[in-house]
C-alpha cells in the first residue's frame, strides 16, 4: 500500500510531486493526506488527472503535477 501512495504523491519540502511514478495505463481514484494539513484528491482516467482537488486550496501552488514536466512520467510515455 505504501508502494502504491509513492508513486502517486512525493513531497519534498514544502512540494508536493504528483504522479511521479504512476503508469499512464492504470486508472485510480485516490485521497492522499501531505504534509502541512493537505488532503489531495483526485483521479486519472484514460492516461488523464481529472477532478483534483488540493485542500486547503492555498496549498495548490505547491502542487508539481510530473506528467506536465520535462522529464517526468510523460516524458516517457
Amino acid at each position: 500500500m505504501i508502494g502504491l501512495q509513492d508513486m502517486l504523491l512525493q513531497t519534498s519540502g514544502e512540494t508536493i510531486y504528483l504522479l511521479p511514478a504512476w503508469p499512464r495505463e492504470w486508472d485510480v481514484d485516490f485521497k492522499l493526506h501531505a504534509p502541512g494539513q493537505t488532503v489531495v484528491q483526485g483521479q486519472v482516467r484514460g492516461g488523464k488527472l481529472i477532478g483534483l482537488s488540493v485542500t486547503p486550496e492555498s496549498r495548490s501552488g505547491d502542487v508539481v503535477n510530473m506528467w506536465e514536466t520535462e522529464g517526468g512520467a510523460d516524458a516517457a510515455g
